[in-house]
């Protein structure tokens, strides 16, 4: 007798912690009335706070133009058959096509072909504000230039952005004439 009663004795202690264990819902919702007052003026202070500080922030602009890079057209037949048998153009290192569009880019974002543009847009800059007499190419080209291929084409996407939405037409034209300009040399 006394062995059942330790079990029982047992079992309800254990259903005892397990209840005391779990989670109150009406303290928890009792909680948050107690505090709503609070929650409540956190957060006004939080959308307050962001809606200045998105009314402060320059307006930035952007626009955007394509281009298709150019394809050399002047290969022999033998590289061509060579280049559309993947095995073989990967036993002789002859390039598939990819290495030269990622080389073409990276000559096109150079300071060879952009360095023009680039003062151009420094000068006018600067007639804003004296400020930009300072500003460096590179970090030009990674905060104001973006150029990146679209996925399984030959299809260049440039976006310039700017502060200033008068000059960003201009400047994407002379990037588009100097990259045609490139590519009538090349």
């Amino acid at each position: 007798m006394d062995l059942k009663n330790d079990e029982n004795l047992k079992k309800s202690q254990t259903q005892n912690e397990l209840f005391e264990e779990q989670i109150n819902l009406k303290e928890v919702f009792s909680t948050f009335k107690r505090g709503k007052n609070f929650i409540l003026i956190i957060t006004s202070a939080g959308f307050i706070l962001g809606c200045f500080y998105a009314l402060l922030q320059k307006r930035i602009w952007q626009g955007q133009f394509q281009i298709v890079l150019s394809k050399e057209e002047d290969l022999s037949k033998l590289a061509e058959q060579v280049s559309s048998n993947r095995q073989i153009a990967g036993l002789l290192g002859v390039s598939l096509g990819k290495s030269d569009q990622k080389t073409e880019i990276e000559i096109l974002k150079s300071p060879s072909v952009l360095m023009p543009i680039f003062q151009y847009v420094k000068s006018e800059k600067i007639k804003e504000d004296k400020k930009y007499k300072d500003l460096k190419f590179k970090p030009w080209l990674k905060q104001q230039l973006t150029i990146k291929p679209k996925k399984q084409t030959s299809i260049l996407d440039i976006a310039y952005k700017d502060t200033n939405k008068e000059i960003i037409m201009e400047t994407l034209k002379k990037i588009s004439d100097k990259y045609t300009n490139y590519a009538r040399a090349k």
